[in-house]
């Protein structure tokens, strides 16, 4: 009886985690992850944040948070995608960052903006 209600908690628990053999959110094709890519040339400053997000329509897309800056709505995303060749990860990653729902500036590595409100500042002036 022990071993049937394990098996069967095993089984629940599985399912509700989407199985073992789900792959990562962001990992695609090798033509995905070319689209992915080619959705960074497309994006610009000024743009709204679902067009900017919609640009990369592949791959894992994260908001990694919000917060308000001198009055205004700083939100920070992660977009990420990656193909595995030969387990070896073709990678692509893009942390986009947005000031009141418009594209403010685009990086390969986080920006520290809170601790740089001299930044939040240059963002504030350049946005249209």
């Amino acid at each position: 009886m022990q071993r049937l209600l394990t098996a069967g908690l095993c089984v629940t628990v599985l399912a509700l985690a989407g199985g073992c053999s789900s792959s990562p959110p962001a990992e695609v094709s090798e033509s995905e992850l070319r689209e992915v890519r080619s959705g960074y040339a497309k994006i610009h400053t000024g743009m709204t944040r679902d067009a900017a997000l919609a640009a990369f329509p592949h791959g894992n897309k994260v908001k990694l948070g919000s917060t308000s800056v001198g009055g205004t709505s700083v939100e920070e995303w992660k977009v990420e995608a990656f193909h595995d060749v030969d387990d070896r990860k073709d990678l692509f990653i893009t942390f986009l960052y947005f000031m009141d729902g418009k594209l403010v500036d685009s990086s390969d590595t986080r920006i520290m903006f809170r601790e740089h409100p001299e930044l939040v500042d240059r963002w504030k002036s350049a946005k249209p």
